[in-house]
């Protein structure tokens, strides 16, 4: 009998998202799509680089939240490799 165990891969450890505070919701007019955030400036200020750019991602819900808000935002931690 041979040994079919496949070896784990190592974990790989996620950075916790840093939501920014705010509303984030779609919405069409005359057939054009678009999202209205409203975004607390302190959560923005605490991300900002050097250059004073806060890099954000928005992401679509799963499920509408509980005020409407259809879209998540959090801070953007990417970091360009070499």
């Amino acid at each position: 009998m041979t040994d079919t165990k496949k070896e784990e891969a190592p974990a790989v450890e996620k950075a916790e998202r840093v939501y920014i505070k705010g509303s984030a919701k779609a919405n069409v007019h005359e057939d054009v799509e678009f999202i209205n955030l409203s975004l607390l400036v302190a959560d923005l200020d605490a991300i900002k680089n050097d250059k004073g750019y806060a890099a954000i991602t928005v992401t679509k819900r799963k499920e509408v939240g509980q005020y409407g808000d259809t879209h998540n935002v959090y801070a953007n931690d990417y970091v360009r490799q070499a």
